[in-house]
């Protein structure tokens, strides 16, 4: 038997129910030129690769088929064609890439001394980033600032201390604690490097002396201290579980009862169960860090640090004073590795700490715009010949000027701020040497806003301007010129890109300082990355039974970090389009094709074309509709399908959290789903009704979301346009857009969309985006 050929059917008129003149094979290649009126068929103008096929195997091809027409809709776009090289491509309309999905591959990074028989090194792959943007810059970081005070405290993530900051250092101990002396922590033993004790005496007292026991502090209402020991009627029928002391009735627990005035230790001074220090130890009468008291450095630049980075210090590095407030140690900078860069650093207080303050990342802490000015590489070439002793007695008066013009640049006198420890105004090779060693010295002068002439635009003049300092190196600068004139692609995109800067003097924004202030450690709401509760569940599926909330809970919560769904925006877009589609119930359905005759005709173009199987298949008063007989008509050679026998419009059927139809979609989805979350243990093509349960209907319906980038388009907002926008990709032709925009109003007070201060969600008041 001739397998039947599988593939796209070629008409004699641009119309389906026109007549078929041949078959184009799954993986041809054509190109299309004239169009219908409606754009929805195409003429093929000339095969570019493989052989159109006859309708029928064993008979020959109709010549007419060279140049039949096609429906557009099933191509898919040819991605084997030559890439144009060297050129600047600028994208109408632009496109989002979705997070995770490979944009390209690192290149060679090859320097002139590479460039040689045997070079000094191997491969070097770097990867170049930039940000910029024109000169609405400044205004919109003042904008943004302004829009910060506003934000409620929730939203002020980041710790902003000053370069003047003054850190604190411990006052020295002015008490001493015996040796084996009892301890008890007074409110609790609250975490931190210090803890509040009193002197205290072991006894066994009746419980019901001691008044109300508070568990969170291990205190009673009379000041006395649990030990954590139940005791009997004897002193020595003791235990430490609870049903035991119940058991035996025991009615007596055994205390630290406080005397004398409180005061301070170090965390180990406790002992094991309040036992005291094994040595004398240091204490303190009052807290040992005040703020009033800053005798450390200043902390020497500025410096940015997320909450979540100052809870992940050590232990001996976080302190809480006697109101409560937070502190941490900071380590400075200096030569001579860790043992300098701690005793250069020092304590800083969350609050009431003159020039630290907690800040929003909408207020750009730490960002400052600096200008080069008119500085030209002519300029920077002398600085550096003349301080090198390069010049000679002609250069110097002119390489003078140029130097004082170099270092007199706002930009430079920013960087000697920052880098030049011992303030002589200029950079030693130690210092810069240090500099290239410290994070924090990278962090700081990453938040620098540069404004200066980019390397891709600007006149070729400022370089023909060096050709009078090369001497001999002349030849080889002018190949170098050739380079840098052949990578001034500014005035090719200039006009190209709606906004795009028209001149190359633009601010450049480092791409991780910028990243990390919006979307790293801190930067966000506390309720964007947290789990999803039963009650938020509830919410949304109201007639759903406990278990159910429960199943669907668990796999979200195991699974929703892996596919980016991790701000209160994108859990509210995508549950609502969720509840649309299972119902209140959460019941995950699959396609229905009981249709009779006449909607088979009506929905489906085959049936429209053989009317006689719609009689035949379809739901009638004398029979059922033979449902997969229909799916495997309907849906044949579309979506990625294969013809009528292979069953793939039963099998791949619509079904799901978020309906899948078609072999090609159910692929696509599980290709993202491995890709997005290895072991999920859900295989979609292998069994296509795990779609139908908890794991496999949520886990794909996730695939399905980062796959489309519906993250992206549900960034864009709130509005009803917004939720139509992310409905026109789960289900472009549904009748329940206005269904969906009423589920979003549910979900989104689900998911407290009104509290929430990532920094990815723009509300109304946000400032209106620089470009």
């Amino acid at each position: 038997m001739t397998e039947p050929i599988v593939g796209l059917n070629i008409r004699k008129e641009a119309s389906s129910r026109s007549a078929k003149v041949g078959i184009l094979p799954r993986g041809a290649r054509i190109e299309v030129g004239e169009r219908s009126a409606d754009k929805k068929w195409g003429r093929i103008s000339k095969v570019i690769e493989g052989q159109i096929a006859p309708v029928r195997a064993g008979t020959p091809v109709d010549p007419a088929a060279s140049t039949g027409w096609v429906f557009l809709g099933e191509l898919d776009p040819d991605t084997n064609t030559e890439p144009e090289l060297d050129t600047v491509v600028a994208v109408k309309p632009p496109r989002a890439i979705q997070a995770g999905k490979q944009i390209g591959y690192l290149g060679e990074y090859q320097r002139y001394e590479d460039a040689k028989p045997v070079p000094e090194r191997g491969k070097r792959p770097l990867l170049h980033v930039e940000v910029f943007s024109g000169d609405d810059v400044p205004a919109f970081i003042e904008r943004s600032r302004t829009y910060a005070k506003t934000l409620p405290e929730t939203a002020r993530t980041l710790l902003l201390v000053e370069s003047t900051a003054k850190f604190v250092q411990p006052a020295a101990p002015d008490v001493t604690v015996p040796a084996g002396s009892r301890l008890a922590p007074v409110g609790g033993a609250a975490a931190g490097r210090w803890v509040k004790v009193r002197r205290s005496e072991v006894r066994v007292a009746e419980r019901s002396t001691l008044g109300t026991f508070t568990s969170a502090t291990n205190t009673y209402s009379s000041g006395a201290v649990w030990t954590g020991w139940y005791v009997g009627a004897r002193d020595d029928q003791r235990t430490r579980n609870e049903g035991e002391a119940e058991r035996g009735n025991y009615r007596r627990r055994e205390v630290m009862m406080p005397s004398g005035p409180e005061l301070w230790v170090e965390r180990g001074a406790l002992g094991e169960g309040g036992a005291g220090p094994a040595a004398d130890a240091s204490g303190w009468s009052a807290f040992p860090l005040q703020v009033a008291n800053p005798a450390g450095p200043e902390a020497g630049f500025t410096r940015v640090v997320p909450k979540a980075e100052l809870e992940a210090l050590p232990a001996e590095d976080k302190a809480v004073d006697h109101e409560g407030k937070k502190w941490w140690r900071l380590d400075g900078v200096g030569a001579g590795g860790a043992a300098a860069r701690r005793s250069s650093g020092g304590w800083v207080r969350e609050t009431g700490h003159d020039k630290v303050s907690w800040q929003s990342p909408w207020a750009w802490p730490g960002f400052e715009c600096v200008s080069e000015g008119e500085v030209r590489p002519v300029d920077l070439m002398a600085r550096d010949l003349l301080r090198d002793g390069a010049a000679t007695l002609r250069e110097e008066g002119d390489f003078t000027a140029r130097a004082d013009k170099a270092e007199g640049s706002a930009l430079v006198t920013k960087i000697y701020e920052t880098i030049d420890e011992n303030r002589d105004g200029n950079l030693d090779a130690q210092e810069l040497k240090t500099a290239m060693r410290q994070p924090l010295l990278a962090r700081a002068l990453a938040r620098i806003v540069a404004h200066y002439e980019s390397e891709w635009g600007g006149e070729m003049t400022k370089w023909n301007e060096l050709d009078p300092l090369m001497l001999e190196g002349l030849p080889e600068w002018q190949v170098e010129k050739q380079r840098i004139d052949k990578l001034r692609w500014w005035t090719e995109v200039a006009g190209k890109v709606e906004g795009f800067p028209a001149s190359p003097m633009v601010h450049h924004i480092h791409p991780i300082a910028l990243v990390a202030n919006f979307l790293g450690t801190g930067g966000g709401c506390p309720n964007c990355e947290a789990e999803i509760t039963a009650e938020a569940l509830k919410q949304i599926f109201p007639s759903a039974t406990d278990a159910r909330i429960d199943e669907v809970k668990a796999v979200f919560n195991e699974a929703f970090k892996k596919f980016d769904i991790v701000t209160c925006r994108r859990k509210a877009h995508f549950f609502a389009q969720v509840r649309e589609e299972v119902g209140a119930s959460v019941r995950a359905l699959a396609e229905s094709l009981d249709y009779p005759p006449d909607r088979l005709i009506s929905t489906f173009s085959y049936f429209a074309r053989n009317r006689a199987e719609a009689q035949q298949l379809g739901r009638t008063p004398g029979h059922a509709a033979e449902q997969q007989a229909i799916a495997n008509r309907a849906y044949a050679n579309r979506n990625g399908n294969g013809n009528i026998a292979s069953g793939d419009g039963w099998r791949y059927r619509g079904k799901g959290y978020l309906q899948l139809t078609g072999r090609g979609n159910f692929q696509s989805v599980q290709t993202e789903m491995n890709a997005k979350f290895p072991g999920s243990g859900v295989d979609i093509m292998a069994d296509g009704d795990q779609i139908l349960g908890p794991r496999g209907g949520m886990i794909s319906a996730m695939g399905f979301w980062t796959h489309n980038s519906l993250n992206e388009v549900a960034d864009r907002g709130e509005a009803d346009a917004n939720v139509n926008a992310v409905t026109a990709v789960v289900n472009l032709h549904t009748h329940s857009y206005a269904q969906r925009r009423t589920h979003f109003g549910v979900t989104k007070v689900a998911f407290k969309l009104s509290e929430c201060t990532d920094g990815r969600r723009s509300g109304a008041a946000a400032p209106a985006a620089a470009r």
